[in-house]
């Protein structure tokens, strides 16, 4: 479980860290909802 977490934590930190870095905001917002259907996929198969 303690592995699984902190995958769930790379993955939403990625996608945050390439929100701001990218210049256009919905390269952001698409890559925070394809880390949110990730984490909620896990969850589901988990």
């Amino acid at each position: 479980m303690f592995k699984q977490t902190q995958v769930f934590k790379v993955i939403n930190i990625t996608a945050y860290y390439f929100g701001i870095i990218s210049s256009s905001q919905k390269v952001g917002v698409m890559l925070n909802f394809l880390s949110f259907s990730i984490n909620n996929i896990f969850k589901y198969l988990l």
